[in-house]
């Protein structure tokens, strides 16, 4: 199952990833996490949440859950838990603790990832580098 909707357009922001950071807190399977409830019922098997290209002005924010029989069955009760969770992370706020743990996930993953072909790599970085404040031009 796909939840999706529009968001402002996150480009000038995209230094400190407010979409990879919501997310982040989305995925989260720890202790009190959406997924681990979710999962405590039987009625999910993954869970991916995060932003996505939309067109000029707005983005997208996806939640796909990955459903198990008797989460088909449990849809209703699924989006309102969704809901109430999105609910709970605006009511507590951003936290610098998660921004900082987002940060060192991604060096980690820079630092141990795969090496590729330098041109992939050049290509994304070129790619980056066209972000300019309000403007994009990829």
């Amino acid at each position: 199952m796909l939840v999706s909707w529009t968001i402002p357009d996150l480009t000038d922001w995209h230094a400190s990833k407010p979409g990879h950071i919501l997310g982040h807190l989305i995925e989260h399977e720890g202790n009190g996490s959406l997924f681990s409830k979710l999962k405590q019922k039987g009625w999910v098997n993954s869970l991916s949440g995060g932003q996505s290209a939309g067109a000029k002005g707005f983005m997208f924010f996806n939640i796909n859950f990955e459903l198990s029989l008797e989460g088909l069955e449990n849809i209703d009760n699924i989006v309102q838990m969704m809901f109430q969770y999105i609910e709970m992370l605006k009511t507590n706020g951003p936290k610098k603790w998660i921004f900082e743990e987002c940060k060192q996930i991604s060096d980690i993953r820079f630092k141990y990832q795969n090496k590729g072909h330098p041109i992939d790599h050049t290509y994304i970085l070129a790619k980056t580098m066209q972000v300019r404040k309000g403007n994009t031009f990829f």
